[in-house]
Protein backbone atom coordinates (compact mmCIF):
# COMPACT_ATOMS: atom_id res chain seq x y z
CA UNK A 1 0.00 0.00 0.00
CA UNK A 2 1.35 3.63 -1.19
CA UNK A 3 1.59 6.64 0.73
CA UNK A 4 -1.51 8.44 -1.23
CA UNK A 5 -3.75 4.75 -0.63
CA UNK A 6 -2.54 5.11 3.29
CA UNK A 7 -3.61 8.84 4.12
CA UNK A 8 -7.53 7.21 2.15
CA UNK A 9 -7.43 4.52 4.17
CA UNK A 10 -6.52 6.32 7.55
CA UNK A 11 -9.19 8.84 6.69
CA UNK A 12 -11.82 6.59 6.16
CA UNK A 13 -11.69 5.04 9.29
CA UNK A 14 -11.30 8.13 11.13
CA UNK A 15 -14.66 8.94 11.80
CA UNK A 16 -15.89 5.43 13.17
CA UNK A 17 -12.58 5.86 15.26
CA UNK A 18 -13.58 9.11 16.82
CA UNK A 19 -17.34 7.61 17.07
CA UNK A 20 -15.72 5.20 19.27
CA UNK A 21 -13.88 7.57 21.54
CA UNK A 22 -16.74 9.72 21.64
CA UNK A 23 -19.43 7.28 22.75
CA UNK A 24 -16.86 5.66 25.39
CA UNK A 25 -16.95 9.45 26.61
CA UNK A 26 -19.92 9.92 26.98
CA UNK A 27 -20.98 6.38 28.72
CA UNK A 28 -21.46 6.87 32.08
CA UNK A 29 -20.43 4.41 34.50
CA UNK A 30 -23.29 2.58 36.99
CA UNK A 31 -23.14 2.91 40.31
CA UNK A 32 -22.45 -0.05 42.15
CA UNK A 33 -25.81 -1.80 43.13
CA UNK A 34 -26.56 -1.40 47.07
CA UNK A 35 -26.29 -4.90 48.23
CA UNK A 36 -27.54 -4.05 51.91
CA UNK A 37 -27.62 -7.55 54.54
CA UNK A 38 -31.62 -7.94 54.71
CA UNK A 39 -33.17 -7.20 58.34
CA UNK A 40 -32.86 -10.71 60.60
CA UNK A 41 -36.07 -12.25 60.94
CA UNK A 42 -37.38 -12.87 64.12
CA UNK A 43 -39.00 -16.82 64.58
CA UNK A 44 -41.72 -17.88 67.53
CA UNK A 45 -40.67 -20.39 69.11
CA UNK A 46 -42.28 -23.43 68.34
CA UNK A 47 -44.46 -25.22 71.14
CA UNK A 48 -44.88 -28.18 69.31
CA UNK A 49 -44.36 -30.38 72.21
CA UNK A 50 -47.21 -31.62 74.37
CA UNK A 51 -47.24 -29.17 77.65
CA UNK A 52 -47.38 -31.73 80.94
CA UNK A 53 -47.16 -31.37 84.22
CA UNK A 54 -44.74 -33.94 84.91
CA UNK A 55 -41.92 -34.68 82.87
CA UNK A 56 -38.51 -36.63 83.34
CA UNK A 57 -34.89 -35.15 82.25
CA UNK A 58 -31.91 -37.30 81.95
CA UNK A 59 -33.21 -40.30 83.08
CA UNK A 60 -31.69 -38.56 86.68
CA UNK A 61 -34.20 -36.02 87.37
CA UNK A 62 -38.26 -36.04 87.80
CA UNK A 63 -39.69 -32.51 87.42
CA UNK A 64 -43.40 -32.10 88.30
CA UNK A 65 -46.01 -29.53 89.16
CA UNK A 66 -47.47 -30.41 92.81
CA UNK A 67 -50.27 -28.40 95.10
CA UNK A 68 -49.16 -28.06 98.98
CA UNK A 69 -48.79 -25.34 101.68
CA UNK A 70 -46.94 -22.52 101.81
CA UNK A 71 -43.58 -22.72 102.05
CA UNK A 72 -43.92 -19.06 104.04
CA UNK A 73 -45.55 -19.28 107.71
CA UNK A 74 -48.66 -16.73 108.07
CA UNK A 75 -50.72 -15.12 105.27
CA UNK A 76 -53.12 -17.32 103.36
CA UNK A 77 -53.29 -20.78 104.45
CA UNK A 78 -54.83 -22.19 101.23
CA UNK A 79 -52.62 -24.29 98.63
CA UNK A 80 -50.13 -23.10 96.36
CA UNK A 81 -48.71 -24.90 93.07
CA UNK A 82 -45.15 -25.52 93.41
CA UNK A 83 -42.19 -26.45 91.15
CA UNK A 84 -40.67 -29.67 92.18
CA UNK A 85 -37.63 -31.33 90.70
CA UNK A 86 -36.48 -35.11 92.77
CA UNK A 87 -33.45 -36.77 91.64
CA UNK A 88 -34.44 -40.45 91.20
CA UNK A 89 -31.08 -41.71 91.66
CA UNK A 90 -30.90 -40.57 95.43
CA UNK A 91 -34.63 -39.31 96.15
CA UNK A 92 -34.29 -35.95 97.16
CA UNK A 93 -36.46 -33.61 96.07
CA UNK A 94 -36.15 -29.44 95.72
CA UNK A 95 -38.34 -26.72 94.90
CA UNK A 96 -37.64 -24.77 92.27
CA UNK A 97 -40.47 -22.17 92.37
CA UNK A 98 -43.62 -22.01 93.98
CA UNK A 99 -46.99 -20.12 91.95
CA UNK A 100 -49.35 -17.60 94.55
CA UNK A 101 -52.31 -19.81 93.60
CA UNK A 102 -53.03 -23.90 93.83
CA UNK A 103 -55.66 -26.58 92.32
CA UNK A 104 -58.68 -23.92 93.22
CA UNK A 105 -57.49 -21.08 91.36
CA UNK A 106 -58.48 -20.58 87.53
CA UNK A 107 -54.54 -19.77 86.40
CA UNK A 108 -53.90 -23.86 87.55
CA UNK A 109 -54.99 -25.64 84.28
CA UNK A 110 -52.83 -23.55 82.44
CA UNK A 111 -49.33 -24.35 84.07
CA UNK A 112 -47.58 -26.18 81.79
CA UNK A 113 -44.08 -27.84 81.58
CA UNK A 114 -42.73 -28.37 77.72
CA UNK A 115 -39.68 -29.89 77.22
CA UNK A 116 -36.48 -28.61 74.64
CA UNK A 117 -33.35 -28.85 73.11
CA UNK A 118 -31.07 -26.14 71.50
CA UNK A 119 -32.05 -23.01 73.74
CA UNK A 120 -28.94 -21.22 74.45
CA UNK A 121 -26.44 -24.04 73.95
CA UNK A 122 -28.84 -26.49 77.00
CA UNK A 123 -31.43 -28.78 76.58
CA UNK A 124 -34.10 -28.85 79.25
CA UNK A 125 -37.69 -27.46 79.85
CA UNK A 126 -39.93 -25.11 79.86
CA UNK A 127 -41.93 -23.52 83.08
CA UNK A 128 -44.97 -21.45 81.78
CA UNK A 129 -47.11 -20.24 84.12
CA UNK A 130 -49.24 -17.25 84.49
CA UNK A 131 -48.42 -14.51 86.76
CA UNK A 132 -51.60 -12.04 86.22
CA UNK A 133 -54.47 -11.77 83.39
CA UNK A 134 -51.89 -10.56 80.65
CA UNK A 135 -48.58 -11.67 81.65
CA UNK A 136 -47.61 -14.95 80.99
CA UNK A 137 -43.86 -16.19 82.76
CA UNK A 138 -42.16 -18.49 80.46
CA UNK A 139 -38.59 -19.76 82.84
CA UNK A 140 -36.17 -21.29 81.03
CA UNK A 141 -34.40 -24.61 83.00
CA UNK A 142 -31.30 -26.01 81.82
CA UNK A 143 -30.78 -29.42 82.95
CA UNK A 144 -27.15 -31.06 83.34
CA UNK A 145 -25.82 -33.87 85.23
CA UNK A 146 -26.65 -31.65 88.82
CA UNK A 147 -29.88 -30.85 88.36
CA UNK A 148 -32.35 -28.08 86.61
CA UNK A 149 -30.90 -24.63 86.66
CA UNK A 150 -33.22 -21.57 85.84
CA UNK A 151 -31.09 -20.16 83.12
CA UNK A 152 -33.78 -17.27 81.74
CA UNK A 153 -36.86 -15.73 83.07
CA UNK A 154 -39.01 -14.79 79.95
CA UNK A 155 -42.59 -13.87 79.01
CA UNK A 156 -45.60 -13.96 76.87
CA UNK A 157 -43.66 -15.08 73.78
CA UNK A 158 -40.44 -16.88 72.66
CA UNK A 159 -38.34 -16.23 69.57
CA UNK A 160 -35.47 -17.47 68.43
CA UNK A 161 -33.10 -16.16 65.20
CA UNK A 162 -29.08 -16.71 64.84
CA UNK A 163 -28.42 -13.11 65.05
CA UNK A 164 -24.73 -12.84 64.66
CA UNK A 165 -25.13 -15.55 61.64
CA UNK A 166 -22.67 -17.51 64.06
CA UNK A 167 -24.75 -20.93 63.61
CA UNK A 168 -26.67 -20.43 67.10
CA UNK A 169 -29.83 -19.16 68.13
CA UNK A 170 -30.28 -16.60 70.65
CA UNK A 171 -33.68 -16.27 72.86
CA UNK A 172 -35.39 -12.99 72.42
CA UNK A 173 -38.59 -12.22 75.19
CA UNK A 174 -41.36 -10.20 73.93
CA UNK A 175 -44.51 -8.97 76.03
CA UNK A 176 -46.06 -7.21 73.28
CA UNK A 177 -48.72 -5.32 74.90
CA UNK A 178 -45.68 -2.71 76.07
CA UNK A 179 -43.34 -3.52 73.27
CA UNK A 180 -40.78 -4.72 75.50
CA UNK A 181 -38.10 -7.11 73.85
CA UNK A 182 -35.23 -8.65 76.23
CA UNK A 183 -32.52 -10.80 74.65
CA UNK A 184 -30.51 -13.18 75.86
CA UNK A 185 -27.58 -15.25 74.68
CA UNK A 186 -24.09 -17.23 75.24
CA UNK A 187 -21.29 -14.91 76.43
CA UNK A 188 -17.62 -16.09 75.37
CA UNK A 189 -17.33 -17.44 78.83
CA UNK A 190 -20.14 -19.83 78.41
CA UNK A 191 -22.87 -17.65 80.73
CA UNK A 192 -26.30 -16.36 79.71
CA UNK A 193 -26.42 -12.64 79.72
CA UNK A 194 -29.80 -10.85 79.01
CA UNK A 195 -30.00 -7.17 78.03
CA UNK A 196 -33.12 -4.79 76.63
CA UNK A 197 -33.54 -4.28 73.70
CA UNK A 198 -35.59 -1.28 73.97
CA UNK A 199 -33.06 0.83 75.80
CA UNK A 200 -30.24 -0.32 72.80
CA UNK A 201 -32.56 0.67 70.18
CA UNK A 202 -33.31 4.00 72.17
CA UNK A 203 -29.19 4.33 72.25
CA UNK A 204 -28.55 3.13 69.06
CA UNK A 205 -30.80 5.86 67.00
CA UNK A 206 -30.10 8.50 69.90
CA UNK A 207 -33.28 9.21 70.45
CA UNK A 208 -33.73 11.55 73.39
CA UNK A 209 -36.61 9.85 74.94
CA UNK A 210 -37.27 7.82 77.82
CA UNK A 211 -38.83 5.02 75.88
CA UNK A 212 -38.78 3.22 72.54
CA UNK A 213 -41.47 0.36 71.69
CA UNK A 214 -40.08 -2.62 70.02
CA UNK A 215 -42.60 -4.71 67.93
CA UNK A 216 -42.79 -7.96 65.71
CA UNK A 217 -44.89 -8.32 62.64
CA UNK A 218 -46.50 -11.68 62.87
CA UNK A 219 -46.43 -11.69 58.81
CA UNK A 220 -43.10 -10.54 58.08
CA UNK A 221 -41.19 -11.43 61.35
CA UNK A 222 -39.49 -8.12 60.80
CA UNK A 223 -39.19 -5.60 63.98
CA UNK A 224 -40.29 -2.07 63.98
CA UNK A 225 -39.81 1.00 66.09
CA UNK A 226 -41.84 2.72 67.85
CA UNK A 227 -41.42 6.18 70.05
CA UNK A 228 -43.89 7.37 72.61
CA UNK A 229 -43.00 11.22 71.20
CA UNK A 230 -43.31 10.02 67.48
CA UNK A 231 -39.83 10.65 66.40
CA UNK A 232 -39.97 7.36 64.89
CA UNK A 233 -42.82 6.09 63.95
CA UNK A 234 -42.84 2.21 62.89
CA UNK A 235 -39.80 2.37 61.24
CA UNK A 236 -37.95 -1.17 60.49
CA UNK A 237 -34.80 -2.00 62.60
CA UNK A 238 -32.01 -4.73 62.18
CA UNK A 239 -32.38 -6.82 65.74
CA UNK A 240 -28.71 -8.45 63.95
CA UNK A 241 -27.57 -4.50 64.49
CA UNK A 242 -28.82 -4.08 67.79
CA UNK A 243 -27.28 -7.50 69.33
CA UNK A 244 -23.95 -5.75 67.77
CA UNK A 245 -24.50 -2.83 69.70
CA UNK A 246 -25.36 -4.85 72.86
CA UNK A 247 -22.45 -6.85 72.36
CA UNK A 248 -20.04 -3.84 71.71
CA UNK A 249 -21.22 -2.26 75.20
CA UNK A 250 -21.31 -5.49 77.02
CA UNK A 251 -17.28 -5.92 76.18
CA UNK A 252 -16.57 -2.63 76.36
CA UNK A 253 -17.82 -2.87 80.08
CA UNK A 254 -16.13 -6.08 80.86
Amino acid sequence: MNNKSMKKYVLFLLPAVLCVILTACQTKEEPPEDKQTPPVLLTPYDFSATGTTDLTCDAQWEVSLEAGPPASTGGDSSEVGKLVCRNLQTGEAQILDELFYGPGHSYWHSVQLYPFTGILGSSGFIFDHAEGAAFEALDIYAVSETGPVCIARCNNSLYTADLDRDGSLELLSNYHLMGYLDLFWLGEDGAVRTASLNEAARDLLELDTELISLYIDAETSLLSAKSIDGAVENSIIDPAELFAFVKMRTDAAV
